[in-house]
């Protein structure tokens, strides 16, 4: 998906400017931009979301590694104590 963003020649920001500053831009180039900066921005949602879910299952990775260690010490000391 990164690949796909760099792929465009124009950022997200420039896009934002270029139809907050021109205001001579036809209609046709205007709906361009737009949709252009619209799928810009879904990219650009799913890059963040995918690292976010990345970083996410990372965790529950670690806290169900750390959950099953604390499980096996309480039954090696349970077994020990009786």
């Amino acid at each position: 998906m990164k690949d796909q963003l760099l792929e465009y020649k124009t950022t997200i920001k420039v896009d934002e400017k270029i139809l907050r500053s021109e205001t001579d831009l036809s209609f046709n180039l205007r709906n361009c931009i737009e949709i252009r900066l619209g799928e810009k921005r879904v990219l650009d949602y799913f890059i963040k979301m995918s690292k976010k879910m990345i970083d996410y299952f990372a965790h529950r990775k670690k806290v169900n590694e750390l959950n099953g260690y604390e499980t096996y010490l309480r039954e090696i000391f349970n077994a020990s104590a009786n």
